[in-house]
């Protein structure tokens, strides 16, 4: 993307990617449990940029199993 983004454009996205877990169970687990740890909320907020409706699904699926274990 050098060149065909601006500053501001990369730092945005940047800051989006400190916060996200992408990957498939065992890595949103860690990924959430470090978040969580780090900034002690009781409260998190899943979005999705995936167009595909199934695959958006999925990723869902994932983050709540992920957060059962955390609060069971």
């Amino acid at each position: 993307m050098n060149g065909a983004w601006s500053h501001a454009e990369r730092a945005l996205v940047e800051s989006r990617l400190t916060v996200a877990a992408i990957g498939g169970p065992q890595t949103v687990r860690e990924r959430l449990n470090h978040l969580l740890q780090e900034t002690r909320a009781d409260e998190l907020i899943f979005t999705s940029d995936l167009y595909d409706h199934v695959l958006r699904l999925r990723s869902f699926e994932i983050a709540a199993n992920v957060m059962k274990t955390f609060f069971i």
